[in-house]
């Protein structure tokens, strides 16, 4: 319709012939006025053509920003280790190494919340008995005992899959190191050994193979610093694999 008005010869009569060149200045004022009443009129009627009356949209308004996603929760780095005076770290007499397997792992893995409950001279069997009745927060339970047992002639059979059925119930995710070596071991440390690799992989929980590490004794059975480090390490790795959120 604008255009209409605009275009017709009523508006070039009334602006051109009508008042003559010498008046221009007051034809663009007209002109002006006009074409804002026409537009008015324009957005009254929701439209300048077709007819349809359709109500106009309102103009959109800017909203508030939508809400950012929740921040992601924070890792859970905390690790608890039940063993014996191997993974304590004992050296010669009651010394503990220079870093015991806890320090080094806190080392290696910064991220991590380290609990040490291991305790020298410590069997499977004694670990487990007491295990159910333990409190815990640790979201990864590394289980190490074993080799005391083989002096005691106790199984590990059993004590083994008491601790990972009650991990596994409390949703914690267990971790089996294996036997580390001896530089003079007993016949039947190959078969406890090979037992608890066994439960391990039956009960797919992640597992350390602490008997392929090679390393030195201070005394046959306790490891060196280089030693015992060497089996942290290969620890690090397998908890890398069962929690990768940790991994640093």
């Amino acid at each position: 319709m604008l255009d209409l008005i605009l275009s017709s010869r009523l508006f070039g009569w009334f602006f051109g012939d009508m008042h003559g060149r010498d008046e221009r200045g007051d034809a663009g004022i007209g002109r002006r006025f006009i074409s804002a009443s026409a537009l008015a009129t324009l957005t009254a009627c929701g439209g300048g053509g077709g007819g349809s009356g359709a109500p106009m949209l309102p103009t959109p308004v800017a909203g508030t920003p939508a809400s950012s996603a929740p921040p992601p929760a924070p890792r859970d780095c905390s690790i608890e280790l039940y063993g014996d005076s191997i993974l304590h770290g004992m050296a010669v007499g009651l010394n503990r190494l220079q870093e015991p397997p806890a320090a080094a792992l806190q080392r290696l893995r910064p991220a991590y919340t380290v609990i040490d409950h291991s305790v020298p001279g410590a069997t499977a069997t004694a670990i487990a008995a007491a295990f159910g009745n333990q409190q815990r927060t640790g979201r990864l339970i590394v289980l190490e005992p074993g080799v005391n047992d083989i002096n005691a002639g106790l199984p590990v059979d059993a004590p083994y899959r008491n601790m990972i059925a009650i991990t596994k119930g409390e949703g914690r995710i267990a971790i089996v190191t294996g036997l580390s070596r001896l530089e003079n071991p007993p016949a039947a440390w190959a078969g406890y050994a090979e037992t608890i690799r066994a439960i391990a992989a039956e009960q797919s929980v992640a597992y350390a193979n602490w008997p392929e590490v090679e390393g030195s004794t201070v005394d046959g059975t306790h490891p060196d610093q280089a030693f015992s480090t060497a089996l942290v390490e290969q620890l690090a790795l397998t908890l890398d694999r069962a929690a990768p959120d940790c991994a640093q």
